[in-house]
């Protein structure tokens, strides 16, 4: 304060004032003229020379610093405007009811009605209405705490004496009982511990039980079940506590890390005279501090309240109903009569039911807020972070614990190593959640249908508020960002004097920079992937079991990708190197890929679980079919759906995934039509994926190699139970064939995408100009036989001789080829499985041999006949391992096959007459096969002649002229 009025000076020069009776009516005071927020309204020396507010003396210093009395700027002169006008035209009293009324009303109160109850206070200063004065700044209190605060937040009440605090408590009572009509009463045992309280912490806790006690007695709105029972089922599982477990102990690293750099800056800056010893925060602490520690460790239990602040997932309750009084499994009276009415089992049966889900709730609670044995819960991060940060504020400072007596220092040291443990926990206050937490709870408890949708449409976009934003700033300031951010901190700091703030923002950039070369070298190295594109070359990376945001690592032998989108904020400035790294890969860029990089800094952010809503309704917009129309429509729709599916458990989906046989199924529906396509789509994805054994009515993922991943042996599913229930991150087996190779090589030499694996999952097979649409069954079994067909025929391609002698066109022209010919087996295969024309079941001897059936039919040769005989053709050949076209004629030669089967199978005049030299100098097709396929790999044509001579000498002479005519040597 005395910094404040050095600084800025004071509005006037304080006096005491003595009634005729010798009463102290207001005692000498001075304010600061102005604070770093700006200047002091001239109503906060009255308020400050109030006798009546002695006892709210250091709070009142508090809020003048906090720039609670700088006069009105522009975002709430009007507020005030108003309310001056409102005094101005109906008088004091006439305000003063008016506001009574409006106290004590069920609607929300407005920044309107704050400003006249402010402005009653001071008009009620001015008259000396000190008793009013202090019944209207309760009064605001209230209605602040129904405004986005809790009753327990406000600090004015710790400091009203035990006759106030019981008042209050027992006027919110009375308020409360007005809104809910229940009988609310405060229990003596509790205004006894009121009135006795003499220790801050103690008020505290009193107040924190008495808000308990009051709300036990309210029974649950169907708004309050609907909306615990939605977070439950979101938050109500061992791998998301796991994952907050996981971040905060990264968070406390990176923190580690930041603090380690921040020290020697503040330490040098304070030896140049360019900061001041005790606005120090960061030290390297060693085990003689530990007394240290565990003094803050001691004053983070006291506090804990305090340092808890608002609940971090999200402001659930549309009635103030705190988020550790119970709601399920209550003795309702009224209602276990109806349900007796109906069954006299049932009443019994459903509140035992209701008990369930309600330790289920508060066990929830309990593991993510306080912690349970080796869970520390955000509760044991707090009590860490905070007493280590406590610990080093006093020994950087050179505080003593002596010193600690002076309130006035431990406060502020609190105030510190609080925002640190808030920060280091994603608990800190933002404006922006605030503002939706508090939007979204007066618009669901809306008497209006419209506003009650678009309340419920910011749940089902945002669920969780607080945390995702908290984790993004974070991710920002732990990145490169945060370097430049600290430049302009740097240069704010003589204005606002927080230099420290700057360090720890430099500080934490660079710590993000470090981290973000780390993520530069394991992309360097292969090792991190970061985003997947939408196209073909994408598919093909996943075809292999690549994931977006992954570290891909050995497992016993066995490569693996595992997500780390979810490590946040470690994982963004991780990312970011990752990202900066493929773009100089890609065009050798500098600061262009730089910028971009930074552009895309939240993405890990937007594809954590807890932001899903927001992403489906942006990726519908994004990737949807062009019409604004119909892709407002998808998203608004899309809203709708992922607020069904948060009332579905997530433990049940894992639960469902863990005993499901197969690896992944689809959620495409096969009903006809976009909107019966789309709300198939969805109710699978929402609902019935997340249903144990329901889930499994799906059809199987199919991969565009045909491959499902079927589960097998008892150690398979334990390790995906675990995985779906326990692991943090999702792990993918990397499986990369030698097509897979191959595939990649032509690729990475030519970039011809069509060679890469075509998708295999359309719904509709068109032939002779008619359409057949397949059921889900079908489409299954037609994706198996595609992919695997193609797969099949790749592997014998790739080597074959023919093959290698083939150059780089010539070979994708042939892997082209495959895909076409696996693609028309397919369709066919599955057209005659449908009952389809004639010659659809010859659909698996390819294109070209069954579009030439005619010329078979036409000298007689049944399908039949057609079919069996290209079967043994095929067959005999590939068993010999020589695939030529005088290969193929001596199988159909040797079997005195009708002339049409050469045309018809393609075989060429000379490779006829070859084949027939062959047979007709003695040789049957064997042996002529097992020479070809000695010499096969003998390059020169002299060689070969010499290999058969020397081999083979029981060869005639015109036999040895067939063999060399027949192999063109």
């Amino acid at each position: 304060m005395q910094e404040a009025i050095d600084q800025y000076g004071t509005l006037r020069k304080g006096e005491t004032v003595i009634d005729k009776d010798g009463n102290v009516l207001t005692k000498e005071a001075e304010v600061p003229k102005a604070t770093r927020y700006g200047d002091t309204s001239q109503h906060a020396q009255t308020i400050k020379e109030a006798k009546s507010m002695e006892a709210l003396s250091d709070e009142i210093d508090s809020a003048l610093l906090d720039g609670d009395f700088t006069k009105h700027t522009k975002t709430n002169k009007a507020a005030v405007e108003e309310a001056n006008a409102t005094i101005a035209e109906s008088g004091l009293d006439n305000a003063y009811a008016a506001f009574k009324v409006k106290s004590r009303s069920d609607t929300t109160p407005t920044s309107g009605d704050i400003a006249l109850g402010y402005r009653l206070v001071q008009e009620f200063i001015k008259k000396g209405d000190h008793a009013k004065a202090l019944e209207v700044l309760e009064d605001v209190t209230f209605m602040l705490s129904e405004s986005a605060r809790t009753l327990q937040a406000a600090r004015m009440l710790k400091r009203l004496t035990p006759e106030g605090r019981l008042a209050t408590v027992q006027r919110t009572a009375a308020k409360i009982s007005k809104k809910t009509g229940a009988d609310v009463k405060i229990s003596p045992k509790t205004a006894k511990r009121i009135a006795e309280a003499t220790d801050d912490n103690d008020i505290q806790d009193i107040f924190d039980d008495a808000v308990k006690e009051i709300w036990e007695q309210v029974p649950p709105t169907f708004a309050d079940k609907f909306n615990a029972w939605r977070y439950t089922a979101m938050l109500g599982n061992l791998k998301t506590i796991g994952r907050n477990e996981v971040s905060n102990s990264f968070s406390y690293l990176m923190r580690y890390m930041k603090d380690a750099l921040g020290t020697p800056m503040e330490a040098a800056l304070v030896r140049a005279g360019k900061m001041n010893q005790m606005d120090r925060t960061k030290t390297i602490l060693t085990r003689k501090d530990k007394h240290l520690v565990e003094l803050g460790r001691e004053q983070a239990q006291k506090r804990m309240s305090d340092l808890q602040g608002q609940a971090k997932y999200a402001d659930i309750s549309t009635t103030g109903r705190p988020i550790d009084v119970s709601i399920f499994g209550r003795d309702d009276a009224k209602l276990t009569q109806r349900l007796k009415e109906i069954n006299p089992k049932l009443g019994k049966a459903t509140q035992t039911f209701g008990k369930g889900i309600e330790a289920w709730r508060a066990g929830t609670n309990t593991l993510l807020n306080d912690g349970w044995k080796i869970i520390q819960g955000d509760k044991g991060w707090l009590t860490r972070v905070y007493g280590n940060s406590f610990a080093k504020i006093m020994k950087s400072r050179g505080i003593t614990a002596d010193m600690l007596s002076d309130k006035k220092l431990l406060d502020e040291i609190h105030e510190a190593a609080k925002l640190e443990a808030q920060r280091a926990t994603f608990r800190d206050a933002n404006k922006v959640s605030d503002y939706l937490s508090k939007s979204s709870a007066q618009l669901r408890a809306s008497e209006k249908t419209g506003e009650k949708m678009l309340g419920y449409g910011i749940e089902a976009a945002v669920p969780f508020k607080r945390t995702p934003l908290n984790l993004l700033r974070r991710s920002i300031d732990y990145s490169p960002v945060g370097v430049i951010q600290s430049g302009f901190k740097f240069a704010r700091s003589s204005k606002t004097g927080d230099i420290a703030g700057a360090i720890d923002r430099l500080a934490a950039g660079l710590t993000g920079s470090a981290v973000a070369i780390l993520g530069w070298y394991l992309a360097s190295q292969g090792l991190l992937k970061v985003t997947i594109p939408r196209s073909k070359e994408g598919d093909f990376g996943k075809l292999q079991g690549e994931q977006p945001y992954s570290l891909e690592v050995e497992i016993a032998g066995q490569p693996v990708s595992a997500t780390l989108n979810w490590l946040v904020p470690a994982a963004v400035p991780l990312f970011l190197g990752a990202e900066w790294h493929n773009a100089r890969e890609e065009s050798g860029a500098d600061l262009g890929a730089f910028i971009d990089s930074i552009a895309n800094i939240a993405d890990p952010v937007f594809e954590m679980s807890m932001l899903q809503g927001l992403s489906n309704m942006l990726d519908t917009n994004a990737y949807g079919d062009g019409n604004v129309f119909s892709g407002i429509a998808k998203g608004v729709g899309n809203l709708g759906f992922s607020l069904v599916g948060q009332t579905v458990p997530t433990l049940a989906g894992q639960v469902a995934r863990s005993i499901d046989p197969v690896g992944y199924r689809t959620n495409t529906s096969d009903k006809e039509g976009k909107l019966a396509s789309y709300l198939g789509y969805n109710v699978n994805k929402n609902i019935v994926s997340k249903l144990p054994f329901i889930s499994q009515t799906r059809e199987p993922n199919v991969d565009r190699w045909g491959r499902t991943q079927e589960k097998e042996g008892v150690g398979e599913y334990t390790g995906n139970t675990l995985e779906n229930l326990l692991s943090p991150a999702y792990m993918n087996r990397l499986q990369t064939t030698e097509v897979d190779e191959e595939i990649a090589r032509l690729y990475e030499m030519n970039g011809n995408t069509g060679i890469l694996p075509p998708d295999t999952s359309e719904w509709t097979l068109t032939q002779d100009g008619k359409s057949y649409r397949m059921t889900g069954e079908e489409r299954t079994e037609y994706m198996k036989l595609r992919g695997q067909t193609a797969y099949d025929e790749l592997s014998r391609l790739i080597k074959s001789a023919e093959y290698r002698a083939m150059n780089q066109t010539e070979k994708e022209n042939a892997i082209e080829k495959v895909y076409s010919d696996a693609a028309y087996t397919a369709k066919m295969t599955m057209l005659t499985k449908a009952g389809q024309p004639t010659t659809i079941w010859l659909s698996d001897l390819g294109k070209t041999v069954t579009d030439n059936y005619s010329i078979a039919k036409a000298a007689g040769i049944s399908p039949e006949r057609y079919r069996d005989t290209y079967k043994e053709m095929m067959a005999t050949v590939n068993a010999a391992g020589v695939e030529t076209h005088v290969a193929k004629a001596l199988v159909l030669a040797e079997n005195r096959a009708n002339a049409a089967y050469y045309e018809a199978f393609g075989l060429s005049d000379e490779a006829v007459k070859k084949a027939e030299k062959v047979l007709a100098r003695g040789l049957t097709a064997n042996e002529y096969y097992r020479i070809a396929l000695a010499v096969k790999d003998i390059e020169k044509s002299s060689k070969k002649r010499q290999y058969i001579v020397e081999h083979y000498p029981d060869l005639t002479s015109p036999e040895r002229r067939a063999v060399y005519d027949a192999l063109g040597i």
